[in-house]
């Protein structure tokens, strides 16, 4: 004698929702998957580190080359002390902005973000030197030279502002995207102001023309 199986068993049944406490309270809501951004491994800030430190030092290889060893000697690590120091001064106004208006990543991711955009920077400056060192070497004017050489480093500051807004996420679409971006913006200004102020103290104070 065969056993006829229900009907509802052939049929998949959908997976129920959330299961409502007893006494009739509101069922517990679902959860969603957050997704988690990937850490920088311990390679990858040391490679930053270093391109922070190796590409102006590079730079002011090739700003002081005309001038004399000396010179060449004392703007390589003068550079690198300058980018340094601005981005000491700079990047902790920056994180209390983003607290402000409530986009401040964790101070370690923080922290991870501003080692990978200074090696950013590094990596522009570094790839813009053999550039740098023609033109200097083509110009005659020493105020061109001088020109050349400040525009050179305040588009790479501009790059670092860059590098270190698409980490952070500034221009994402949501209910506090003005603020941030505007605090962002002036944020920049004055880093570049910052950044140029310091430049022009490393390069010239102590370097006879």
């Amino acid at each position: 004698m065969s056993h006829a199986l229900p009907i509802d068993a052939a049929i998949p049944q959908p997976s129920p929702g959330p299961v409502a406490p007893r006494g009739g309270g509101p069922a517990p809501p679902r959860v969603r998957a957050e997704t988690v951004e990937p850490q920088p491994s311990p390679a990858e800030l040391k490679s930053a580190l270093a391109l922070a430190i190796v590409g102006p030092g590079v730079a002011g290889a090739v700003v002081g080359l005309p001038e004399s060893v000396d010179v060449l000697l004392l703007l390589m690590w003068r550079l690198p002390v300058a980018i340094f120091g601005a981005a000491l001064a700079l990047l902790p106004a920056l994180y209390i902005g983003c607290a402000f208006a409530g986009r401040a990543p964790p101070p370690r991711a923080f922290a991870h973000h501003a080692l990978l955009s200074l090696g950013d920077f590094g990596t522009v400056v570094l790839g813009g030197s053999p550039a740098l060192a023609f033109l200097l070497s083509v110009s005659t004017d020493r105020m061109d030279a001088a020109l050349l050489v400040l525009g050179a480093w305040l588009a790479a500051c501009l790059m670092w502002s860059a590098s270190m807004a698409r980490r952070l996420r500034v221009f994402s679409v949501d209910a506090r995207r003005g603020r941030v971006v505007a605090l962002y913006l002036a944020w920049s200004a004055v880093s570049a102001g910052v950044a140029l102020r310091l430049f022009v103290a490393a390069v010239f104070t102590g370097v006879s023309p």
